[in-house]
């Protein structure tokens, strides 16, 4: 037999370099993992899903109901463009009452002030029991109130947002009458004004028509020119019409100048762009100045242990910390540092009503000069006529001319009064706020999904953070990771009434098939020297191994070997029970030379398996196992026998496994999944390590097949797992027993 440290060499592997292997490798992603992960804690996942399912029921319970109310006005903001632009009347009126943009009268919309209004003219209980106050409050329900502009069009939509349905009209409903009624109110006293101004126009008018109409009666009673020729007459209409067309023009171009001029004005009293967001971030000054005066106190701790509180030296330091706080407090805590800006949209429309008038004027300059120049061609043929048909002319064209100022001021104070009188507005009501039926708030179907997903989110976190804080071994891969071992065979957990034990005629069933396994791997893990000594030994009691131990002695003895089965677990032996044999001589009873070896081996039912009991317990397990009879046994037992199971106590807390490995040629570490202790395995491998143990491998007990990804063993799942031990013969079943090791 080698020596220990060759069998290390031989069988075993270095544990140093095993157990650091898992921090070696580099962290991959393993979906397949976190799968099983997420299987094996679906229950906390659940419990988390629902717990969320239930905050989030009750929260939208919970939740008063809001409907949604809306009001759409239509602005008319283009007068040109409307088909009757073209009768005088019409055109004068819609031009007095032209709105501004779209935009401004969403602005105007949502002023504060008018909301204010429109909010107290409601009844009292309708604001109690649509928005919770009596007065309005910009906090409360300011934010309830949405104005926007549809897009592409002239319509501007008020949308109100209340506990009841009817509040919700009648607030939106207020909304849009307080405008249309201020708009009204706007244009009548607009045209008031106008029509005040054309009227005292209009007496002025009158009076100099009255003028010249006595001047040119006069005139003709004076001359005889009672009745001027055709002639006379047309070129007396004609130069009236164009000096009436001159006055007219001359007066748009005015208004045109004066409109301009204000354009220019209000351009140079904005900017191009507006702030249309900041970031905002800690005052680096602020730092500076903290870290100044924590430096000057640290200063002042040192002198205070040479000077006096009223040393110069100490009243330095105490005026520059004063200043330095004084200074601190003039500096604020953020800065702003980084600044958006986009166009001003105000600034954008100006821009294009100054072109347009600067495009007006230049039309009405140039017709201006047409005029004149046909006004003075006229005149220069009235000084071709003889002077009594001249004056005659002039003074036919200065009483036409008067006519029609009176006519045209005539027309538009009419235009003005009827205005007046009609209440005209740039807002019309295109439909009206009506009660909602359903509620848009809470979004049942929305909170649902949304807390859906939180749900999923906060349960997979669950199970991760349970995965991370479990101790217990979940799976393989995670035993091989923290062992560094590689798996030698694995074991399902079966049914409790099921047999644990292989039958003496159980050859085809799942459990052989897996000590096959096993078997097979012992067998090969070595290829310098034959095993025939192997221990297997656990971190704890009850995770499996005396049956482990039981169960890989049949399945090498069905291969035709001789195999001897040892009970070294001279603390609480358990073998016998699941062989039923008897227990009172044994090994120790070999070693103390009060028993034969003859005497002590028990031949079970198994043809080629016998069984070494552990004998009277020892109060001195270690020393018993390291004396050199116990060697001795050992040696002369793996010469009688092919191979030699040794079922070992646990490791952990126990020297008597460490004496063991000494003796053997190849320890198995049996791991129970859900049980053993993930710091426990790690210990277990160290503590084995120190003194060179052969460990050629891990079994894994207790294996769950259907939190795992092994196809094969799915395949026997499936096929065979219902069917466990079926066609075992009573003298294989005889043998049931729960191990307690």
């Amino acid at each position: 037999m080698a020596m220990p440290e060759q069998q290390s060499a031989q069988v075993g592997v270095p544990m140093t370099g095993l157990l650091l292997s898992d921090h070696t490798e580099p962290s991959v992603v393993d979906i397949g993992e976190i799968l099983l992960i997420l299987v094996r804690r679906r229950w906390l996942m659940l419990i988390g899903l629902l717990s969320v399912l239930a905050l989030g029921a009750l929260f939208t319970l919970l939740q008063r109901p809001m409907y949604e109310s809306t009001c759409n006005l239509l602005v008319a903001t283009n007068a040109a463009q409307n088909p009757n632009a073209n009768l005088p009347l019409v055109s004068d009126l819609l031009a007095l009452t032209q709105a501004q943009s779209v935009d401004t009268q969403v602005a105007i919309l949502s002023n504060p002030d008018m909301l204010e209004e429109a909010f107290e003219s409601m009844p009292y209980d309708a604001r109690m029991d649509g928005f919770g106050t009596e007065h309005y409050t910009m906090g409360s329900t300011n934010k309830r109130v949405t104005v926007t502009a549809m897009k592409n069009t002239d319509i501007v939509s008020i949308t109100v947002r209340a506990r009841r349905p009817q509040c919700a009209k009648l607030y939106a409903n207020a909304i849009g009458d307080i405008y249309l009624r201020q708009d009204i109110e706007q244009n009548r006293k607009a045209t008031q004004q106008a029509r005040i101004f054309v009227e005292a126009q209009l007496k002025q008018v009158k009076q100099k028509f009255e003028t010249a109409n006595i001047n040119l009666a006069k005139f003709k009673e004076r001359t005889g020119l009672v009745a001027p020729d055709g002639q006379i007459t047309q070129f007396a209409s004609n130069l009236a019409e164009v000096k009436s067309d001159i006055e007219k023009t001359r007066a748009q171009i005015k208004a045109g100048e004066q409109a301009v001029a204000t354009y220019q004005h209000e351009l140079g009293q904005l900017q191009a762009t507006v702030l249309a967001d900041t970031t905002v971030a800690n005052n680096p000054r602020v730092s500076t100045s903290l870290a100044r005066i924590d430096e000057l106190y640290s200063q002042r701790a040192t002198l205070m242990q040479d000077y006096q509180p009223g040393s110069p030296e100490i009243k330095s330091l105490d005026a520059r910390i004063a200043d330095e706080k004084t200074y601190l407090k003039q500096l604020t805590t953020t800065i702003v540092t980084q600044e958006v800006h986009a166009r001003h949209p105000v600034r954008d429309e100006l821009l294009k009503n100054y072109a347009t008038g600067l495009a007006d004027i230049a039309a009405g300059k140039s017709h201006l000069q047409s005029l004149e120049e046909s006004y003075l061609s006229h005149t220069a043929e009235l000084k071709t006529m003889p002077s009594n048909e001249r004056q005659l002319a002039e003074m036919m064209v200065e009483a036409d001319i008067q006519k029609k100022m009176v006519d045209l001021l005539a027309q538009q104070y009419l235009t003005l009064l009827i205005s007046e009188q009609a209440t005209l507005s740039n807002i019309r009501v295109v439909t009206k706020a009506r009660e909602a039926k359903f509620p848009v708030s809470p979004n049942k179907m929305i909170n649902a999904v949304l807390f859906f997903l939180v749900g999923i989110i906060i349960s997979i976190t669950l199970a991760v953070i349970a995965e991370r804080l479990d101790e217990l071994i979940q799976d393989q891969e995670a035993a091989e990771k923290l062992s560094g071992l590689t798996t030698m065979g694995t074991i399902l957990t079966m049914p409790d009434d099921e047999a644990k034990i292989i039958g003496v005629d159980d050859q085809r069933s799942l459990l052989v098939d897996h000590f096959r396994v096993l078997r097979n791997n012992i067998s090969f893990s070595s290829l310098q020297h034959k095993i025939r000594l192997v221990a297997v030994t656990s971190t704890g009691p009850s995770e499996g191994k005396s049956t482990c131990c039981t169960n890989l002695g049949i399945v090498m003895a069905l291969d035709g070997k001789r195999v001897l089965i040892v009970d070294c677990d001279l603390h609480r032996p358990s073998i016998h029970t699941l062989l039923k044999a008897p227990r009172g001589i044994g090994l120790t009873n070999v070693v103390m030379n009060t028993s034969t070896l003859d005497e002590a081996i028990v031949i079970t039912d198994y043809p080629g398996l016998s069984f070494l009991p552990a004998g009277i317990l020892p109060p001195n397990p270690s020393e018993v196992l390291n004396a050199t009879p116990t060697r001795e046994l050992f040696q002369q037992l793996a010469e009688m026998y092919d191979i030699v199971i040794l079922d070992c106590p646990p490791c952990l807390k126990l020297s008597d496994v460490q004496i063991i490995s000494t003796i053997v040629d190849g320890m198995l570490m049996l791991v129970a999944v859900k049980q053993t202790f993930k710091r426990g395995l790690q210990h277990a491998c160290f503590a084995l390590s120190q003194v060179s143990a052969p460990l050629i491998g891990l079994v894994v007990n207790r294996l769950d097949l259907r939190q795992q990804r092994y196809g094969y063993y799915g395949y026997y799942y499936y096929g065979k797992y219902d069917n466990y031990g079926a066609g075992a013969p009573t003298k294989g079943k005889r043998n049931q027993h729960k191990d307690k090791n």
